[in-house]
């Protein structure tokens, strides 16, 4: 099940061409900043090779995904489903009285503490049994801040259960002005579920360079202390990359990962569940293995214009990869799935699919 989202005023072909434009812009205003973010990057370490001492030697606001002493085992990290609802409602509150704090700052840092702790005890890649027919798995695509689109979904789908998965596919924050709440309503949730009622994983825009740039972190800088960007940036960096259910799908952001191998294969799934995310506040720049694999898979998109196995890059972005039919087929047939499920891209129906043959494909879910 996936939220669909339509332009009924328009006819047809001014609302795709519309959808498209609107697109277009996103991509070049995001391939713009990630420039700028790439370039700042840059001059950070050179600053620290030849000028160390203009650095300081340590942010006395960083808060180290090794500082959190929660034990994510205890009973106590999880909560009633009562409680959960109650800080949904919370949320939900706070963003409808933007002005007004509802959610008190050591509120919003238990809940924060407590999901990074539970996110950090995952793998990287994340794999789930395959549902039965009597148990939907909600596929949620990119929220960015709309507090009121997370209330419908659970008010048209329910509230999770073990025989009601949902999964979230990223890019919670920025462009929309509830961030802060819609990240609140989805750890209460993930704390005051059932494990495995619900899954999370990164989006491009869960990383401190880029939520810098759109927003998020005016936002939370508005209502809390300057410590509370960290806490955000280590919950996004404990979140995993992507999920697969067993013989269905694989579930992430952007899309495939490039081939790093020697002999041309795509990057298994226990290369994936080792990629050392801890403490990875921004996949920027792509220094090391893991990093380039990380921002493969949330800022890529699928091109049906390229042929073969081949995946180019991303340069309607300028990071990532565009990735064809025969690419992607590989990668699902390497881990016997039949789809790819992703968001990240703009579509103009809330869905889109690319076909790749024998009943696989790769299918953009897109919501804000």
């Amino acid at each position: 099940r996936t939220p669909t989202c339509t332009m009924p005023w328009l006819p047809e072909h001014k609302g795709r061409s519309k959808w498209i434009l609107w697109n277009e812009l996103d991509m070049r205003d995001e391939r713009e900043k990630l420039q700028v973010a790439q370039f700042l990057a840059r001059m950070q370490d050179k600053i620290r090779s030849e000028r160390p001492e203009l650095l300081p030697a340590e942010d006395p606001l960083r808060v180290s995904a090794d500082d959190i002493l929660i034990d994510a085992s205890s009973p106590r990290v999880r909560m009633e489903e009562a409680e959960a609802r109650g800080y949904v409602r919370l949320a939900r509150q706070q963003a409808i009285k933007s002005t007004e704090i509802v959610l008190s700052q050591s509120m919003v840092s238990e809940l924060v503490l407590k999901t990074t702790a539970l996110l950090l005890r995952l793998p990287s890649a994340v794999t789930l049994e395959a549902p039965r027919e009597d148990s939907p798995v909600t596929v949620v695509g990119d929220l960015h801040g709309q507090m009121e689109d997370l209330d419908h979904i659970l008010i048209e789908n329910g509230w999770p259960t073990a025989a009601n998965r949902y999964v979230f596919l990223g890019d919670y924050v920025d462009r929309g002005e509830c961030g802060v709440e819609v990240l609140v309503a989805l750890c209460a949730i993930l704390l005051g579920c059932e494990p495995g009622a619900v899954s999370m994983i990164r989006g491009n825009h869960e990383d401190s360079f880029v939520n810098q740039s759109y927003g998020f972190t005016q936002q939370v800088t508005s209502r809390y202390s300057p410590r509370m960007v960290t806490l955000f940036n280590n919950l996004f960096a404990a979140m995993p990359m992507a999920l697969k259910i067993e013989g269905t799908a694989i579930l992430v952001h952007g899309g495939c990962p490039r081939r790093v191998t020697s002999h041309g294969n795509i990057v298994d799934w226990s290369r994936l569940e080792a990629i050392r995310r801890k403490g990875v506040q921004t996949m920027v720049p792509n220094d090391t293995e893991d990093r380039e694999i990380m921002l493969d898979m949330v800022w890529s998109d699928p091109d049906k214009t390229v042929g073969g196995r081949q995946a180019i890059h991303n340069h309607r972005r300028q990071c990532g990869l565009l990735y064809g039919r025969g690419f992607a087929r590989h990668w699902m047939e390497s881990e016997a799935v039949r789809y790819i499920v992703r968001g990240h891209e703009c579509v103009d129906k809330g869905w889109d699919l690319m076909e790749c043959a024998d009943g696989m494909g790769v299918m953009t879910v897109f919501l804000s």
